[in-house]
């Protein structure tokens, strides 16, 4: 089993919605790993997050329970490349904001959404809480970011897996 060094510190622990390009959705390292049967691999990355992070949130500190595995993307988009720089433990409410894509735009996510006893409110309060910013900077970064997203859906994208991937 091949655990990767785990970076720290080259992206910005600010939350941001970074959403995936739609021709990449299924190609995260998650779903390479579980495609070519490494699971153990996967849970090796977990381990190794809670030994050196421990049980917070990467981006706003909170100690949880419920973590999940979030990789953090490099876009080059004049290169059409994207490149696996990170990958860190991030809360419950900071992985559904990074991935709003999924949780706003699908039904299934939708529904779980209803499922967690979750509304939009409380992920777009919860992204100013951890900015220090108001509705209206929610407003920019989400219309922003959708912008963005609608133009690397148009494109083919070339991943680097970087270290995560031997």
């Amino acid at each position: 089993m091949h655990i990767p060094r785990i970076v720290y510190r080259r992206s910005s622990r600010r939350l941001t919605i970074e959403l995936m390009p739609t021709t990449v959705k299924d190609k995260t390292l998650f779903h390479i790993y579980n495609k070519n049967r490494r699971l153990e691999d996967w849970k090796g990355i977990k381990e190794e997050l809670l030994r050196r992070e421990g049980s917070k949130c990467w981006i706003c500190q909170r100690n949880e329970s419920l973590l999940h595995i979030q990789e953090f993307w490099d876009f080059d988009d004049e290169k059409q490349t994207m490149k696996l720089i990170e990958i860190h433990h991030v809360c419950d409410l900071c992985h559904k904001i990074k991935r709003t894509d999924f949780w706003f735009f699908t039904d299934y996510g939708k529904e779980q959404l209803k499922q967690l006893g979750y509304s939009y409110d409380d992920i777009i309060k919860h992204f100013c809480k951890v900015n220090k910013c108001k509705l209206k900077d929610f407003g920019e970064n989400w219309r922003e970011a959708i912008a963005t997203w609608k133009i690397r859906n148009r494109k083919i994208w070339q991943q680097d897996y970087g270290e995560f991937i031997s």
